[in-house]
């Protein structure tokens, strides 16, 4: 529960990433699922339209992986793309250019009041607002209050820029809060995500693409393979703000599984935010969809 969220009765549910890295560990273990850390999948092999593997490059070099079914859970569709097939980037189109949407590194501070404000427009913020979620410990929040635009998420230099400016911002953001932010007087900085995010990058064209109009119309599909409840999260890709629209609390959209499957290549679906959909995918549906998938 986060006091003074602006989201209609929605119910916040906060695990400790720490933890949850050690029961991911443990989970891997008891189905004796095989993990290779630190590596990067940098083409695919396939036999007409069919992926029948993937080349990875890690500490041990390059080795080939064959594979009877793949899931594409890179979030940036890595393994669609080498296959050839056909996706979409960006938020769309404007003067013949692509609208890239704008990107955001996540970090932590404690020593808040736990009824510290913790969503507020202020447009002082590159962000547009103070937006903070509660973490375990009650003076802990982890902070959505970082943006960076004209980041090309798929471009290894754009990664680059767009990591260093956004943990540049985070002290800022971080002296702000004391200063500014009732009940944050004594904000101090814990953690900083491991990579910047983004809403969008790769979305694969598929057999149907989820639409705005669905989301806000609480379709649901004869071949539904997941649910969500949150509504359409358009960040400005142009700077601050955002353009939202929430769904009535207890009602949801679905997810089918046609839009987990690609055009133009067989053997191979995808999972998390790389799906086709127009609006949001959020943590939980990247779960709901992966294990859809799988």
């Amino acid at each position: 529960f986060s006091y003074n969220r602006h989201e209609p009765d929605t119910q916040i549910c906060p695990f400790d990433p720490e933890v949850f890295k050690l029961a991911a560990d443990e989970m891997m273990e008891k189905y004796q699922v095989e993990v290779l850390f630190h590596t990067y999948i940098t083409a695919v092999i396939k036999e007409g339209n069919q992926v029948k593997g993937v080349l990875i490059e890690n500490k041990s070099g390059r080795q080939a992986v064959f594979a009877k079914r793949i899931v594409d859970c890179t979030g940036d569709a890595d393994i669609m793309a080498y296959a050839n097939a056909p996706f979409e980037t960006g938020v769309g189109e404007r003067d013949g250019q692509e609208v890239k949407s704008p990107v955001s590194t996540m970090f932590c501070v404690e020593g808040l009041e736990a009824d510290t404000v913790t969503w507020k427009v202020d447009k002082e913020l590159a962000y547009g607002a103070v937006n903070l979620f509660p973490l375990m410990k009650d003076d802990e929040f982890r902070a959505e209050m970082t943006r960076v635009t004209g980041i090309d998420p798929c471009n290894a230099a754009d990664i680059t820029r767009g990591e260093i400016a956004c943990r540049k911002q985070i002290p800022e953001v971080v002296e702000w809060m004391r200063k500014n932010l009732k009940g944050a007087e004594h904000a101090r900085l814990t953690r900083i995500a491991g990579m910047m995010g983004m809403m969008v990058s790769r979305r694969i064209q598929a057999e149907y693409k989820v639409t705005v109009d669905d989301i806000l119309n609480y379709r649901l599909f004869d071949d539904t393979v997941a649910m969500n409840a949150y509504g359409v999260d358009i960040q400005n890709p142009d700077g601050a703000g955002c353009e939202l629209y929430w769904l009535i609390p207890g009602h949801a959209y679905s997810i089918p599984y046609r839009s987990l499957l690609p055009l133009e290549v067989e053997n191979i679906i995808a999972a998390g935010r790389c799906i086709a959909v127009e609006g949001i995918a959020v943590m939980a549906t990247c779960f709901a969809t992966g294990e859809a998938a799988g």
